[in-house]
């Protein structure tokens, strides 16, 4: 919906620094701007209008201006709350799902938070309470940046908009090591010792007198409620189509990224069904048509529901030209080659007029999709003890590969253990125990600093709201409190998911094999190393002594004969030239 700032406390130019972070966020919101401020505290916002078209712009205040708040995503169940807090006495001055927060505010303070279902990031200053309440929603879709710095409290949607008034000339070196192991920064770290994210299901309550905050986490599926039901499958069911539903409360157009995979083409089955217009669906297709090019599935799907199909190819030259604009605009450094395809759906999109689209995110994570999470989990539970760190890609080449090109230096000063502690549950806790343990980790971890942040920043860097109907909370609890479905690695790859949706789709997208949202990587990896790998010879990790010059001398004269060593080279690649856009301040187009 738009992009977020603020700066709470002592600034002596907030004026223009409220303006700098807000011209960082100008993509997130094309369609305007607002500012509000008083001698404690300032907040902007840039607007892309989605819902309440005519007066949804922020702040926005309740009846006597004494509660001021922006707001970033779409709260779904917007209108039900309305209703509730109209009985209450409340006015509401406008149609804009953000201002309802308001309101519940005054009636139950910060546990109003709970009450929202949608993807959210808001700040609410109670200018009586002299307070200010930060929160995120439970998964994590919409982003927030923060730094205590000097006597000022700073906030934004995106990291560049913190880099561009918040000293940032030092990288956290215990960041980058799990960059290394995970191709992705954990939250709440960043790459900046000074600069942490708020927490997926958490809020932040910051006194204005004292200047101290405290962070709450207000969710946690773990602690959920058991639900009794008779049929997991009915169950499911009836919360993904309630989900789905609403997430296409808009006052604008919305679509459908549809890769031809299980995921979308449900999403796509059961939203065309309720969608009032005939709905668009965008897919992405990659040259000469390898395995991974979906397009025919795709197209099987939208013919069944009288969807309209706008395709495109990505050839190798456009993900090659357009690598350097995409790490800037990733905001954190992710090394996950999926990402182009994320961002070239969005721009067509956005070609087409769509400032919302709705995606497939979250059935891997939440009905055991991945392999390697369910052999892991079978291994884990077998010898009753947690090797989840040996069983994944990226901490074998860290070990190994990527060990040996980083410098004396940079291992002498790490936390050795960093990397595995966060992987790392209690001993002996039985099969149940593990298997979602297993299940808790991919959802707080990959999911949210790998897959939710890309899906989120290469969207909204095309001014498109990526909706996930598959992360909606309560799909996610019931997930959870299944025992079947908890259970379910012992089935076939998504057995459960299957069977809730056999009945929307074709055999050929129920039976095809997972393939995933995947280009053709090898092609790519090595046009992308081809072109780039040049920059790491006398880049900022070797004059930061992360990387040894020797080493990496060596190495970008023999990758052509190491394809296998590929994935960490483009990882490398990724992060000298994330380095060389927010340490250097050097511009994207500048490293061709």
């Amino acid at each position: 919906m738009c992009g977020i700032a603020g700066i709470i406390g002592h600034d002596t130019h907030t004026k223009s620094n409220i303006k700098k972070m807000l011209g960082k966020l100008a993509h997130r919101g094309p369609d305007g701007e607002g500012i509000w401020s008083n001698s404690q505290v300032t907040l902007g916002m840039r607007r892309l209008s989605i819902i309440d078209l005519a007066t949804g712009m922020q702040p926005l205040f309740n009846e006597d201006n004494s509660i001021v708040i922006v707001g970033n995503g779409e709260i779904y169940n917007y209108k039900k709350l309305n209703k509730q807090i109209i009985a209450k006495g409340h006015h509401p001055k406008t149609g804009s799902d953000i201002e309802t927060i308001i309101h519940l505010y005054e009636e139950y303070g910060s546990d109003c938070i709970s009450k929202l279902t949608g993807m959210f990031a808001f700040a609410l200053y109670d200018i009586k309470n002299n307070t200010v309440l930060i929160a995120r929603d439970r998964l994590g879709e919409k982003p927030l940046y923060y730094s205590d710095y000097q006597q000022s409290f700073y906030f934004a949607s995106e990291l560049k908009a913190l880099t561009a008034v918040v000293p940032h000339d030092k990288i956290d070196l215990d960041s980058v090591n799990l960059y290394f192991y995970y191709y992705y920064v954990p939250e709440p770290r960043t790459m900046f010792p000074n600069i942490s994210k708020l927490a997926a299901g958490h809020y932040l309550t910051l006194d204005l007198k004292t200047m101290r905050y405290q962070i709450v986490r207000y969710w946690d599926p773990t602690k959920c409620k058991p639900v009794k039901f008779d049929s997991p499958i009915k169950k499911f069911r009836e919360t993904l189509e309630t989900s789905i539903e609403n997430t296409l409360v808009a006052d604008v157009e919305v679509g459908v990224s549809l890769s031809g995979g299980l995921d979308s083409s449900a999403i796509l089955a059961i939203a065309a069904s309720r969608y009032p217009q005939k709905m668009k669906a965008f897919t992405i297709g990659y040259n000469n048509t390898p395995p991974s090019d979906e397009r025919s599935l795709a197209h099987i799907v939208t013919e069944k529901y009288g969807v309209e199909h706008i395709q495109m190819e990505v050839s190798t030259k456009d993900v090659v030209d357009h690598f350097p604009q995409l790490v800037y605009d990733g905001d954190d450094p992710i090394a996950d080659i999926a990402g182009h395809a994320i961002y070239s759906v969005s721009r067509l999109a956005h070609k087409h007029g769509l400032k919302v689209l709705l995606g497939g995110l979250g059935g891997d994570e939440l009905f055991w999709g991945y392999e390697w999470v369910r052999q892991a989990t079978l291994y884990n539970s077998q010898h009753n003890d947690f090797h989840f760190y040996d069983m994944i890609t990226p901490y074998k080449q860290a070990k190994s590969f990527i060990g040996h090109l980083t410098s004396k230096s940079f291992k002498s000063i790490l936390d050795q253990e960093l990397p595995y502690n966060i992987f790392k549950p209690p001993r002996h806790l039985g099969i149940t125990a593990n298997a979602r343990y297993s299940q808790d980790l991919i959802r707080d971890i990959w999911l949210v600093s790998n897959c939710i942040a890309y899906n989120d920043r290469l969207s909204m860097a095309s001014s498109v709201e990526l909706r996930s109907p598959l992360l909606n909370h309560q799909l996610v609890e019931t997930a959870y409190i299944s025992k079947r479905n908890t259970l379910s690695y012992n089935s076939p790859s998504k057995y459960w998911f299957k069977k809730i949706i056999a009945s929307l789709l074709p055999k050929e997208i129920i039976s095809a094999p997972k393939r995933g949202f995947q280009p053709p990587v090898i092609k790519w990896f090595f046009a992308l190393i081809y072109q780039y790998i040049h920059l790491l010879k006398n880049g900022y990790l070797v004059k930061n002594n992360i990387l040894d010059k020797k080493s990496i001398d060596f190495m970008v004269h023999t990758w052509v004969i190491r394809p296998l060593q590929w994935p960490a080279i483009y990882q490398l690649i990724t992060l000298e030239i994330w380095a060389r856009e927010y340490v250097w301040d050097q511009n994207p187009g500048d490293l061709q």
